[in-house]
Parts: structure tokens; sequence; C-alpha cells
């Protein structure tokens, strides 16, 4: 059958039609889906690439905040011991004792007991913007946004902890104060107990005064002893003050490194000597 040259050309009409429909179906569709999954994706990507670069962007200025606030929380606790080592303050007082050439007859030290702060965990700080506890929660939270930085450890890795652990001790650290009490008397002159009591003053430490006592003495001899242990009576100078001091040693723990030579225990001598009261050897 001959077709006429008008169906012919609706033929053709009509393919082409089929052509651009196949064609929008099968390939456009699919091309311009794939088009807005990639469009989303870069919308996405873009979010997240400006997300970094503003964390990027205020890296430094948390790197100085922790700086900054790490040197305000080091000036406020140095006063502080790191810990409570009786051991250790009966060698600092020791030589003091020396230096002052006071002659001490008893030194009583009590058992070491834990103040909480009054502020409990979660509670609002206190208003005064000096206080410790206001800068050591500011140090915790500028701490806790740059240790999610890598490149914030190389700058601050003196005031930043190493690691998780290092982290939550920090950020717990200064939840209470430990303190020890300590009752000394000694004979010496007022010009001497003065002297001690300025040595005491320039330890630069938190010790706390909380009572003294100098009445003048009456005795005329004294039992000492000497460099071998062994006990001498000797004669006591006019002029000596009967002195009774109670002192507080106070500590907590340190937010930032701090007192590494406190720590250190330099005494090598052997424990369990047959006389307890002998004279240590520090030499060794």
């Amino acid at each position: 059958m001959k077709l006429s040259v008008r169906e012919q050309f609706l033929l053709a009409v009509l393919a082409i039609i089929a052509l651009l429909a196949v064609g929008y179906y099968l390939v456009y569709l699919p091309m311009w889906e794939t088009h807005e999954s990639l469009v989303a994706k870069r919308d996405e990507v873009q979010m997240t690439y400006d997300e970094t670069m503003a964390k990027i962007a205020s890296l430094d200025k948390m790197k100085g905040e922790v700086a900054t606030l790490s040197a305000q929380v080091n000036e406020r606790t140095k006063v502080y011991y790191p810990s409570i080592i009786q051991e250790k303050l009966m060698l600092i007082l020791n030589d003091l004792y020396s230096e002052s050439d006071v002659a001490v007859s008893d030194e009583a030290f009590t058992l070491m007991v834990t103040h909480d702060l009054p502020r409990a965990p979660g509670q609002a700080p206190a208003a005064d913007p000096n206080s410790l506890g206001v800068i050591v929660q500011e140090y915790n939270a500028a701490l806790g946004g740059a240790t999610a930085q890598p490149a914030a450890e190389s700058e601050a890795a003196a005031a930043q902890p190493a690691g998780e652990e290092d982290t939550a001790a920090m950020q717990a650290a200064v939840t209470s104060i430990e303190s020890m009490n300590l009752n000394v008397t000694f004979a010496a002159t007022y010009a001497q107990a003065i002297e001690w009591m300025r040595l005491v003053e320039e330890q630069d430490r938190s010790v706390q005064f909380q009572s003294l006592s100098m009445t003048p003495g009456d005795a005329t001899e004294q039992t000492i002893t000497d460099e071998n242990g062994n006990p001498v009576t000797v004669a006591v100078p006019n002029g000596l003050l009967d002195c009774n001091f109670s002192l507080a040693f106070n500590s907590i723990p340190k937010l930032v490194t701090q007192d590494e030579d406190y720590e250190v225990w330099e005494l090598t001598g052997p424990y369990g000597k047959a006389d307890p009261f002998a004279v240590v050897d520090t030499d060794s």
C-alpha cells in the first residue's frame, strides 16, 4: 500500500515525537535527577566546608583563651601545695628551724583533712569574676573546645592535657582543698621567732598561722639531740621565749604543671632505723 505524502509527513512527525519522548524519559530525566543529587551533595559539602573554616578561623582565638585562662589558673594556684606530703613538709620546716636557729622541742602534725569547695558541680559560678572557680570553669570550657581541634595540641601543649583521662582529671580537679595542721613548740629569742615567721611567709605558700603563743621561758637547762643522735643537756641562755605555733598547710590538685621539685622525694636513706630520730643522710 502506497502512502501519500501527507501520511508520510505525519508518520515522520510521529516518529520524531516518539524519539523525543524516549529521549526525555530515558536520557534527560535520569540526567536531571543526577544533576539535582550532585547539587544537593555540593550544598552539603559546602555547608560542612563553611563550618570547618569557621572553626579553623576561631582556633587561634580559642588557643589564646586557653593560654590566658591557663596563666590565670597557674597564677592563682601557685601558692597552694599540689598535695600534702608530711615528710616533705618536715624537711622544709627543718631547714627553716636551722636557718632561724630555733630549738624545737615538739612538732606534731594532725591527720590530713579534705574540705569540699562550697560550690557544687553544675551550680552557677560565684558572682566575683576573679574567683578561682569561675576561672577554672572557663578554663575547662575553653579546653574542651580546644581539644576537639587536633592542631590546638601543638601550640598550647603546656596548657592542655594529653588525653581524655587528663581532661577529665583537670575538669574535676578543683573540687576540694586538703589541709594538714602543725603544732610546733620551740625555744627562741624574740628576734629568732620573728625570723622564723618571716621565713615561713617567704615560702609564698598557702600556710595559715592559726594561733601563736610566746611567753618568757623559765627553764635553765634544755635537752637536745646532737648530730649522732645522743641526748645532750645544755644551758638555756637568758631571754629565750617558749613559743607555740599552730599552722595549717593547704593543697589543691593542679590544673597545670607546677611544683615538680616538691613532688620529687630526694632522700634515699633507709627506713626502719633502730633510732627513728637519728640524723638522715641527705647526701647519699
